[in-house]
Parts: C-alpha cells; structure tokens; sequence
C-alpha cells in the first residue's frame, strides 16, 4: 500500500510554519529594541561614574548569569576601581572608548565559557552604555577640574570646603585623629615686587611640589587662596607637627632658581587637631588663629591651636 503525499498542503504548512518564525524574530527584536531603550533611559538619568556602571550591569544581570566584574578608568584622577562578585576561570574584557575618549576598561568573570550569543547580546547592551557612560566622564572631569588650581595642580577652595567636611566626619564615625594645617609664605609680594609676578608663580609651584614631596598620599592638599596652603592629615597633633617641622625645613633650605635669579623663602604655619564634634568654622577658626600667632612672632614657625 502506497501514501500518498499531498504536496500543496505540505507547501501551505510550512509557510504558516515560516511566518510563525519570522513573527517570533519580530516579536524577539521588538523585545530587544523595547530593553535597550528602557536601559538607555535609566542610564543617561544619572551623571555619577559608579552608579552608570552599576545600573549597565543590573541590566547584563537579568539577561546574563555571571559571578563577578571588575571596571576600572584611571583618568581623570582619582582612578575608579569597582568590583562586584569574585573573579572567575572564564572573563571576557573590553576596553570602552568612543570618538577617542577612553572609557575605561570592563572585565566580566564567570566559572564557564561565555557562548557567542551570549557574547553578541553582551556588546550589544555595551553600545547603549558608552554614550551615556561618556557623559558621566565629561561630567567627572569638568567637576574635578572645577576643583583644582590650575597654577599647582592642587586642590582649591571649593575642593577644601567639600573635602574637610567628609574628613571630619570620617574622624567621628571611626573615632580618628585629624589635623588641619594652614601654611603662608612670609612675605610673598616681595617676592612679586622685586622678581616679578611670573617669578611668584613658581615660588608657589615649588611650595606645591614641596607639599606633594615631604606628606603622604593620604593627606589631603589645597591651595586654600593665594599664597596661602591647607593641608588636612589623619594623625594626631604630634604627628602632624612633624609634618610641618619637615615642610618648613624643606622650603627654608630650598634655592629656588627662575630667570637666573636665586630666591629664598620662608614659611609659617599654624595647626590645629579636630575636636570630635566641633563645627567646620571652629576648627579652620583655630588653625587660622594659630597661623596668624606665628607670623605676629616673627614668621619661619609653627604654632599650634589649643
């Protein structure tokens, strides 16, 4: 006994069978389109480096199983280093850039291979992350630059009166030392007068390099205004006296060399140690007292706050 097969209803079945798949990879993309614009949004609702990164990797998360990440960007500084999870056997890593503005570098880990799908899917949601991810960069570097001198390098005012407000209560939540220290070069529009205002300029870029060379990479420094230096160190009063012994020392036995011209000099310094709880303005008070009290008694000296 022999089937017959018919042929046109054979030919019909696989065409419903073909717009059925093709209706399934519409429905697919207009999923994936719908994600990646609800993704979008929710990134460029937010201009902070860190929290971009976290909400990129929520969405990888509801999409793709992974153990831990790693995202790092080294300029401008401070260097963002983020980790979540733990590193696996399995990474893939992709450094981000976009118009040659480095974005920083995005490692995922997990114990088996990445398959290509998964791989594909990954890039794909990372092309929604590096616009909005560039913003929040722009955004960090303009801010951070809002907050240094341009002459030193260092820190200014508005990063001072940000940062001494995070220090001190860092020091009461750990129960830490914190010291503030105020420094004015004596006598620095003579400097200007006699050797010139590009002259002075340098004087305060050696005093800045000085800084930088004689405290720690934890303390914090600021050119507070003019000819006048802040320095906030997490230690004790003792310690920070010889911080400043050091800075005085070094500035005082310093030539400074500009336009064949040898300049010298000096420094005075006043200190104070934070009382746990008292206000901003008593602190930087104290300190500014102390610092004045050493110029009143013949500047090149330290003197500390009571």
């Amino acid at each position: 006994m022999s089937t017959q097969i018919q042929l046109p209803a054979l030919e019909r079945n696989l065409e419903v069978i073909s717009f059925g798949a093709e209706r399934i990879r519409e429905y697919r993309q207009a999923q994936l389109e719908q994600r990646l614009h609800s993704v979008t949004n929710r990134l460029l609702a937010t201009l902070e480096v860190d929290r971009c990164v976290e909400i990129f990797m929520q969405a990888v998360a509801e999409d793709l199983i992974f153990d831990g990440f790693h995202y790092s960007l080294e300029f401008p500084e401070p260097a963002i280093n983020l980790h979540f999870g733990r590193q696996s056997r399995h990474q893939c890593a992709y450094n981000l850039s976009v118009d040659e503005i480095k974005l920083g570098e995005l490692t995922v880990y997990r114990g088996r291979r990445f398959t290509e799908n998964e791989l594909k899917h990954l890039e794909k949601l990372l092309c929604v992350l590096v616009q909005p991810l560039r913003n929040a960069i722009m955004y960090r570097k303009a801010v951070l630059l809002s907050q240094i001198d341009a002459l030193t390098g260092l820190n200014n005012r508005a990063a001072f009166d940000r940062d001494i407000a995070r220090e001190m209560s860092l020091a009461d939540r750990h129960e830490r030392s914190l010291s503030l220290m105020l420094l004015d070069i004596d006598f620095f529009k003579q400097v200007n007068d006699q050797y010139g205002h590009a002259a002075g300029d340098e004087v305060l870029r050696v005093v800045a390099n000085t800084l930088q060379e004689v405290t720690r990479s934890s303390d914090v420094l600021f050119r507070y205004g003019g000819e006048e230096f802040a320095v906030l160190l997490d230690v004790d009063s003792l310690t920070a006296m010889d911080v400043a012994e050091r800075i005085r020392l070094s500035l005082k036995n310093q030539l400074i060399s500009f336009d064949g011209q040898q300049i010298k000099i000096t420094v005075s310094i006043g200190m104070a140690n934070y009382l746990h709880q008292e206000g901003r303005e008593s602190l930087f008070e104290r300190t500014d007292k102390a610092l004045y009290m050493a110029k009143d008694m013949g500047r090149d000296q330290i003197k500390v706050a009571v």
